[in-house]
């Protein structure tokens, strides 16, 4: 590629950058939150480019988007695991497994006997649309999460969930892909290719972040300078997601991994390390921004037409599937009522593994007898990752703030940073009305007796 066409590139997306955080801070204002508006920014910017002129050509955004994804990725995975440290972990309940598991496994079995019972796609290809519904987006519901700066019950049971989520999804996709393989002329079950798939993409990418986490905790701890800490753990992240998209394995386990270990092991430093994870999370911004962008960008709202009754039946499953087994597994834990009240209304986003899931499916049966069936998979997926992308934002934000763990930290100081900026909480304002007259009672107690 030519320098002058390298420019070129950078400078849209430098304005895209500019458009887009302009736009979101307006949407802000409107009460959406940020991810959101970065999202609508994509498709506003995609609608004059597709139809009056090419501003950024999707050539670019084809050769773009593998990378910005991995990338973005792998960083929402790092800033997640700081939200993990084992010490953390070990203080959530372990009643939240059985909501995983009920969440996860619940709308898999639904969705896939909906699709199988009321549609003509074919029990095989039902259980892989199944297999799909179980995978939660990490990127759109953490990002919420933090730009409230929630903090409590439910949102630490939320970024556990999206840390595991996934790694179901993978695993059942892979069993149901096997399976509806086998049925193709020559094909048979392979047991074998599970496992090693398995392996390739979750157990090595766990085994990679954990000792990478190690060696890195053991670095932080004989590094003197804040810059020195920082560059190292910079440029092992930069690293680790490199190395990641070279042997094919998740990004967002490796570099999640890394920072639970960071956290967990980096005790005579923490707060050192705490500092640094601040400002990782700032550089990270911008990289997360142009990502929630290029998905409102490559939104192709043309696939809602194909989508039809299979789509509406995934949808429909997944919604009551997520909500319906999440909420019921927590009230017979009884876990407490922030948890069960909200947490399945935070578990409806489906973004890149999902896609990324369904386009590896699409693949893999290209060419085949059931090549029809994968590229409805693939549609009724895309066309649904339009909705719940929208409106999952949406209802994460509702759900924290009924919950009450929005700008947690700050409450305690008598701030709520929350979505009209800066304000006092009623409870606050009574607690202080307490602490005064309290102060009050004991001065004149102290006047009697001077007295």
């Amino acid at each position: 590629m030519l320098i002058p066409e390298m420019g070129l590139i950078i400078l849209q997306i430098g304005s895209i950058l500019v458009v887009g955080f302009i736009s979101a801070f307006l949407f802000k204002k409107l009460k959406i939150p940020q991810v959101l508006g970065f999202i609508i920014v994509g498709i506003l910017i995609s609608i004059p480019n597709m139809y009056w002129f090419e501003f950024i050509s999707f050539e670019a955004i084809d050769t773009l988007m593998p990378l910005v994804v991995t990338i973005a990725l792998g960083l929402i995975g790092f800033n997640i695991g700081a939200e993990l440290s084992w010490e953390k972990l070990k203080q959530i309940d372990k009643k939240i497994l059985f909501i995983l598991f009920s969440e996860s496994i619940g709308s898999f079995l639904l969705v896939s006997l909906l699709v199988g019972l009321l549609t003509n796609l074919g029990w095989s290809f039902a259980f892989i649309l199944g297999a799909l519904a179980s995978a939660t987006a990490p990127a759109a519901t953490a990002e919420v999460l933090w730009e409230y700066k929630s903090k409590g019950p439910l949102t630490q049971a939320i970024l556990f969930i999206l840390a595991i989520d996934d790694i179901i999804a993978i695993i059942l996709v892979q069993v149901t892909t096997q399976v509806a393989k086998s049925q193709i002329p020559g094909e048979t079950f392979s047991g074998s290719s599970i496992v090693l798939d398995f392996t390739k993409e979750v157990l090595l990418a766990i085994l990679i972040g954990i000792i990478a986490g190690i060696a890195i905790s053991w670095a932080i701890k004989r590094v003197k300078h804040h810059g020195e800490i920082l560059e190292v753990t910079i440029g092992t992240l930069v690293a680790l997601i490199g190395f990641s998209m070279f042997i094919g394995t998740s990004a967002i386990l490796v570099t999640m991994f890394l920072g639970i270990l960071i956290m967990s092991f980096a005790k005579q430093k923490e707060k050192e390390t705490k500092m640094i994870f601040q400002e990782i999370s700032k550089l990270s911004s911008p990289i997360i921004a142009f990502f929630f962008i290029l998905v409102g960008f490559n939104m192709d709202f043309s696939y809602i037409k194909y989508i039809g009754i299979i789509g509406s039946i995934y949808l429909i499953g997944r919604v009551v599937g997520k909500i319906g087994f999440a909420n019921i597994t927590a009230r017979i834990t009884k876990l407490p009522k922030e948890i069960k009240s909200n947490i399945g209304f935070c578990l409806l986003t489906q973004g890149g593994v999902a896609l990324g899931l369904a386009v590896h499916i699409n693949t893999v049966f290209l060419g085949t007898i059931f090549e029809e069936q994968a590229r409805i998979v693939l549609a009724v997926v895309t066309g649904t990752i339009i909705v719940v992308e929208i409106a999952g934002p949406l209802l994460v934000k509702w759900a924290i703030h009924r919950a009450g763990e929005v700008g947690v930290e700050d409450q305690q100081n008598g701030i709520l940073t929350g979505l009209n900026g800066v304000e006092k909480t009623d409870n606050n304002e009574v607690d202080i009305e307490k602490d005064s007259n309290i102060k009050q009672e004991e001065n004149n107690k102290n006047d009697s007796k001077s007295g």
